[in-house]
C-alpha cells in the first residue's frame, strides 16, 4: 500500500512538473516569437504569436503579436492565414499603431493569391491612411501592378 501511494505521488509530481515546464508565460511566447521573427523562422514566429494570442488574448502586446504573426504567415507563404488575421485586425485592435501598415500586408497577400481586385482595394486604402512614405510608395507601385493585371484579364 505504501509503495502504491509513493508510486501515485511520484506520478502526480512528474505530471504536474511537466505541465509547468510546458506552460509558457506571455513574456516567453512574445520573446520567442520576436526572436524567431528576427531570425526569419517564420513558422516558429507565427506559431509563438498565435499561441500567445490564444492563451493571453488580453496581453498588452496582443496587437503586436497579431501583426507580426500575420507578417510571418505572409513570409512563410501562408497567404490566407495572413489575410484572416489582417482583415480582423482593425476591429480587434482599433487603437493599434500597426493599423498604419495592415492594409499593405493584406494587399501583398491578396496579390500573391492573384486576387488583384481585392489587393488593389487594400493598396488604395493603404495610400489613404499611411503616414509612412515607404509604405505609400510601395502601395502605389503594387496598385499599378494590380490595375495592369486586371486590364490583362479583360
Amino acid at each position: 500500500m505504501v509503495k502504491l501511494r509513493c508510486f501515485f505521488l511520484l506520478l502526480f509530481t512528474l505530471l504536474f512538473s511537466s505541465a509547468l515546464l510546458w506552460a509558457q508565460s506571455a513574456d516567453q511566447l512574445y520573446a520567442g516569437g520576436r526572436q524567431a521573427f528576427t531570425d526569419g523562422l517564420w513558422q516558429t514566429a507565427s506559431s509563438q504569436f498565435s499561441r500567445l494570442l490564444r492563451e493571453y488574448p488580453e496581453d498588452l502586446r496582443a496587437d503586436s503579436a497579431a501583426y507580426m504573426g500575420a507578417v510571418a504567415y505572409y513570409n512563410d507563404g501562408e497567404y490566407q492565414n495572413a489575410i484572416d488575421v489582417l482583415v480582423l485586425f482593425p476591429r480587434r485592435y482599433p487603437d493599434s499603431p500597426w493599423n498604419q501598415r495592415v492594409a499593405y500586408w493584406e494587399g501583398l497577400a491578396r496579390y500573391e493569391k492573384d486576387d488583384w481586385s481585392r489587393a488593389a482595394s487594400a493598396f488604395e486604402k493603404q495610400t489613404r491612411i499611411t503616414e509612412d512614405r515607404t509604405y505609400r510608395e510601395r502601395s502605389l507601385l503594387y496598385l499599378g501592378a494590380c490595375w495592369e493585371n486586371l486590364d490583362n484579364l479583360e
